[in-house]
């Protein structure tokens, strides 16, 4: 069925619920105690902790519980760094996820994507203390989840791409070619595209918004040309992670102290709602050159990336 560039024995694997299945649950309403109770026991007695511990990670992160969630994450990944999605399906495609250690909305959710298919997702987590393995699972297509728009993930996809370089099955976000879409940079590069209108964004450290903050000297700063309100959200967050919309500088303060990061993006706000109030996104992915509407959204934050 698949096959990989060169032939081994198959790495440690270990088999979880996966976030999607987890979200399900959450979404419907559903209590998950009874599955918490199950998963804390198979992480202290279980054959497969690294896997309950994941699951653990998802759901602490579900409840809104990050720390504990990420801290979940990184005692699974002493236990095992590859993980496979539960699933009752035959499978006729094998896809191997590349993934960062961060928190689950960071990484784009491809499982998904794929979930109740008969495509097997295996994740393979790579960090600086997980690199990428000298022999990979066999696989029919590479998938690389890991985010581009984050400083410590910018030099990892490079070593990402070197390694995979020389292997013959097809890579899906390739890292070379999404490195180069921070959010201050596409305005630079696609900004000036007829048609496409994309809000003037500004890098900037906790230390310099502190200070300006302090001296008072935001109106002689270049985030004044922004105007208010406008919109402010750490760099590499996603999913709407401390995404907020302000108008003052004492906001920003406030802000900062609810807000531990380090560097910032903040950019204007553009008002593109309708005339019922409605904040319309519309997401179309194209595929062999098929258009296929994926979601939209109904206010200015929900289903930001």
């Amino acid at each position: 069925m698949s096959a990989s560039a060169t032939p081994h024995s198959s790495p440690r694997i270990e088999t979880r619920l996966g976030t999607a299945e987890l979200t399900r649950t959450a979404m419907k309403g559903l209590d998950l105690s009874p599955v918490v109770a199950e998963l804390e026991e198979a992480a202290n007695n279980g054959p497969a902790r690294g896997a309950a511990l994941m699951d653990l990670s998802a759901i602490e992160q579900l409840r809104g519980n990050l720390e504990r969630g990420l801290r979940y994450q990184e005692l699974a990944l002493r236990q095992c760094q590859i993980y496979e999605t539960l699933s009752t399906a035959e499978p006729d495609l094998d896809v191997l996820v590349l993934a960062a250690p961060i928190h689950m909305g960071g990484n784009t959710p491809i499982e998904f994507l794929i979930a109740n298919t008969s495509i097997r997702q295996r994740t393979l987590y790579l960090s600086e203390e997980h690199q990428l393995p000298e022999k990979l699972l066999e696989h029919d297509v590479i998938f690389v989840a890991a985010p581009s728009d984050n400083d410590q993930n910018r030099g990892h996809l490079e070593k990402i791409y070197e390694s995979l370089d020389s292997f013959d099955r097809p890579i899906l976000n390739n890292p070379r070619a999404i490195v180069g879409f921070e959010r201050d940079e596409l305005v630079l590069s696609a900004g000036q595209v007829p048609g496409v209108r994309l809000p003037e964004t500004f890098r900037a450290s906790r230390t310099d918004l502190i200070a300006r903050c302090v001296s008072k000297t935001w109106s002689t700063s270049p985030f004044a040309k922004l105007g208010a309100p406008f919109i402010i959200r750490p760099v590499g967050s996603h999913a709407g992670r401390d995404l907020e919309k302000l108008s003052t500088v004492e906001e920003i303060a406030e802000y900062l102290q609810r807000c531990s990061d380090d560097d910032f993006f903040i950019s204007s706000f553009i008002d593109h709602s309708s005339d019922d109030g409605l904040f319309r996104k519309y997401r179309i992915i194209f595929v062999d050159g098929r258009p296929f509407p994926c979601h939209m959204k109904s206010d200015w934050k929900r289903g930001s990336s």
